[in-house]
């Protein structure tokens, strides 16, 4: 089976644990478990590389991302949302992956305020 096969199909089998402005959260952390370790790290290197340029690193909110509920800031949010959206405009020209919920679920994996957002989802926190 090809590689970008299995991982369509690993990550449609991965739940939606969430909607944030209008993207489905997924964790993908699994993923790692099966053998997809490699597209996260291209996804890494791209965004921490080429697609620097386009200031996705400066647009990320400040400040925590949960409020004193455990829910999510709805600024931040719609903030990370548009975040993991330009990260996929970007990549549609030159990088790994030019779907925003793919983007959306790397930046949970990358960053600790969204992946706090994760381990609440999960019961993890």
């Amino acid at each position: 089976m090809p590689v970008f096969e299995k991982l369509d199909r690993d990550w449609a089998s991965l739940p939606v644990l969430a909607t944030i402005d209008g993207l489905g959260l997924r964790w993908a952390g699994p993923l790692v478990d099966r053998g997809h370790e490699m597209w996260l790290s291209d996804m890494g290197q791209a965004a921490w590389g080429y697609l620097e340029c386009c200031g996705w690193s400066e647009m990320m909110p400040e400040g925590g991302a949960l409020n004193a509920d455990g829910h999510l800031k709805k600024e931040w949010g719609v903030q990370l949302a548009k975040v993991a959206r330009t990260l996929a405009e970007e990549g549609t020209h030159a990088g790994p992956e030019s779907d925003p919920e793919r983007w959306l679920a790397w930046l949970c994996v990358e960053m600790s305020e969204p992946r706090q957002l994760v381990r609440v989802l999960m019961g993890d926190a």
